[in-house]
Formats: C-alpha cells, structure tokens, sequence
C-alpha cells in the first residue's frame, strides 16, 4: 500500500490470456538456451497461476482492460494480426473490452 501511492495508474492493461493447456506447450517448445537448464513446468502449479490470473482480471476495474486471448494469435505470422491488436489498443476507452483476434 504504501508503495502504491507513489506510482501512477496505468492508462490500460492489457491481459493476454490463454488456457493452460496453450501455455504448456508454448513453454515446452520454446528454444532451449545455450548452458540454461531450464526445468520443465508443473502443470498443475501453472493451472492454479493462470487461474489466479483469470480471477484477479474477472474482478479488475482498476483501469481500462483489454483482455485479448492468444490462443490462435501469431503477431509474427502477419502484420495484419498485429496492426489489428493496435487498432483494438488506440481504440479503448473506459472499461473492459474483450478481444478475439481473428485467425486464417
């Protein structure tokens, strides 16, 4: 509390959501690091993290909100895809919006 007096609100949050079974295997096929051991992630520790995170964003009202969920979202597949989600931010305004981008 006391830190947050001193820092400004943000003008929007964006939440990038996706179920956990998206999130594991994003995760489990991200590039491995030269000399990195990454450990594998627990599945069950990540359900319950994004669970947390779906409850938190269901009750935020703190700020604008966009909710965009990534499940089929590439932004490096076109910049189409990805100039569509700036259209989505430049175009918030009060409130949350929800936000599906489109797939091919």
């Amino acid at each position: 509390d006391l830190l947050a007096r001193d820092i400004p609100a943000p003008d929007l949050v964006v939440y990038l959501q996706a179920p956990t079974d998206v999130l594991l295997r994003r995760l489990r096929s991200r590039p491995a690091e030269p000399d990195v051991d990454l450990p594998q992630p627990d599945a069950e520790y990540l359900r319950e993290l994004n669970e947390a995170y779906h409850h938190f964003f269901f009750h935020y009202n703190a700020t604008p909100l966009l909710v965009v969920e990534t499940s089929h979202f590439d932004a490096s597949a076109s910049d189409e895809a990805f100039d569509d989600l700036l259209r989505q931010i430049k175009a918030m305004g009060a409130g949350t919006r929800y936000y599906v981008p489109r797939t091919r």
